[in-house]
């Protein structure tokens, strides 16, 4: 099933789409410039096709536990295209899948027009900075932009605890280590 999902997603990046939805007795849809488009010239997904997806992904006990108690989890994936976030979820049809493919590339701090201000983070010493907003408005890319400016001017360790892990960093000044929740810490 993971050759499935993997052709797909070329599929969906070939369109440069930006979601990938798999919902079980429907075709697999993907989102390109906001709006979804059915992939109705390939087959149905069925429900022992979607069971036979998520338990590629929920074989650690932790995350099967966290399904069955809240009814959605999230993991990451990764495959010879790229990196991918995936939100399992509870459906009326079983289960439902929206994957999110990330960019490649980390976007540099200043093409993203990002506020001055923020660009002082890097020169903070201790404390806590909240970066908050709703699904979809680029809180992750933010923060992984500050944090690979930091990796590329600063000599220091960084700790990530994320859950998925969604961006991946080059190697650069600092180090980075990086800890997915459910499956490197709880």
């Amino acid at each position: 099933m993971i050759e499935l999902l993997d052709n797909i997603i070329d599929y969906a990046i070939s369109r440069k789409a930006t979601d990938i939805h798999l919902k079980a007795n429907e075709y697999p849809t993907i989102r390109v410039n906001t709006q979804i488009e059915l992939l109705d010239n390939t087959q149905k997904i069925t429900k022992d096709m979607m069971i036979m997806i998520f338990s590629n992904f929920t074989q650690r006990n932790t995350i099967a536990q966290q399904f069955d108690k809240v009814g959605s989890v999230d993991c990451s994936y990764r495959n010879r295209a790229g990196y991918y976030r995936l939100n399992f979820y509870k459906s009326e049809n079983g289960i439902a899948l929206s994957l999110r493919i990330l960019p490649r590339r980390i976007p540099n701090f200043d093409d993203l027009h990002l506020p001055a201000s923020l660009k002082e983070c890097v020169n903070y010493h201790s404390g806590l900075i909240l970066l908050t907003g709703a699904t979809s408005n680029g809180k992750s890319t933010t923060i992984a932009s500050i944090l690979d400016l930091i990796n590329k001017t600063k000599k220091k360790h960084i700790i990530t605890i994320e859950d998925p892990i969604e961006y991946h960093y080059d190697k650069g000044l600092s180090l980075v280590s990086q800890r997915e929740i459910g499956t490197d810490c709880s």
